[in-house]
C-alpha cells in the first residue's frame, strides 16, 4: 500500500491557490517555501499551506 498527499498552497486570503499531490507532504511544503517547488508557486509567492489530506492506494 502507498500512501500520498493531496495539498493545496497559497499566498494569503483570498488568494492564488495550487493543488498538488506528493508522496513526501513536509519535503515538498519546505521546497514550495525555499523556491524550489514549482515555477507557478515561485511566481505568484505561494508560501502557505492551506489545506492537506492524506490518501492510501493499494497497487496491483
Amino acid at each position: 500500500m502507498q500512501t500520498g498527499w493531496v495539498y493545496i498552497m497559497t499566498n494569503g486570503a483570498h488568494g492564488t491557490l495550487y493543488i498538488g499531490v506528493t508522496a513526501d507532504l513536509l519535503a515538498r511544503i519546505s521546497q514550495h517555501r525555499e523556491g524550489k517547488g514549482s515555477q507557478f508557486c515561485t511566481k505568484h509567492g505561494l508560501t502557505r499551506l492551506a489545506y492537506a489530506e492524506r490518501h492510501s492506494a493499494s497497487v496491483s
